[in-house]
């Protein structure tokens, strides 16, 4: 099964947890033999390595100052949009796409309709929960994006229990597509393989 993940943090840039929860998604994967292609944001470096077997194309913001993090991820997109379309187009076997946060579903959101690979979409926290001014247009605006990609995603995976009830609270509708996975559990990866094998079996 081949699988792309798209990020803002994977090693070595560590920002928060995400990058670590990535890296660990990535590595166990490929030990169990999955074909893993790793998108991530980076701005000291750009292009393609392989790590421990898993691929990784960094990517840099091509626009060098922001107002706030929607215009910073909104160019950013850009750039995944075009890589992840050549990656597309040079492996259309390409099973999953498996997007972490907001800032990485825009570029899904572009490609959706064109694009019928299944997709999957990670959030570790919600606006409403990181946020004390989710009223402002910034955090409306992140709430859109949030809501959007959670309708888009064929399966949602939420990574704390805290996000789990606020997705259940917010997106009532997307009950049925929606499963907790945390990484501080045995089998984490056990539970995200058959979220990966749930959703290759509903779209053939």
């Amino acid at each position: 099964m081949r699988i792309v993940l798209l990020t803002t943090e994977f090693p070595p840039r560590i920002v928060g947890e995400l990058s670590n929860i990535v890296s660990f998604i990535a590595r166990s994967l490929s030990n169990e033999g999955f074909d893993v292609n790793v998108m991530a944001f980076d701005d000291w470096r750009s292009g393609f390595e392989v790590k421990g077997g898993v691929k990784v194309y960094y990517v840099s913001n091509k626009v060098s100052s922001h107002v706030n993090p929607f215009t910073w991820a909104s160019s950013l997109s850009c750039e995944y949009t075009r890589i992840l379309a050549d990656l597309l187009w040079e492996q259309p076997s390409i099973d999953i796409i498996h997007a972490f946060e907001w800032s990485s579903a825009l570029a899904l959101i572009s490609l959706k309709e064109a694009v019928p690979t299944p997709y999957v979409q990670s959030f570790l926290s919600l606006e409403e929960l990181r946020s004390h001014s989710n009223l402002s247009l910034l955090g409306q605006t992140i709430k859109w994006v949030e809501s959007f990609s959670a309708s888009l995603a064929d399966r949602i995976v939420a990574h704390s229990a805290a996000t789990y009830s606020m997705i259940r609270a917010l997106y009532p509708w997307c009950v049925k597509k929606l499963h907790l996975v945390e990484f501080n559990s045995m089998n984490a990866v056990e539970e995200l393989i058959r979220v990966y094998e749930e959703v290759s079996e509903s779209h053939g």
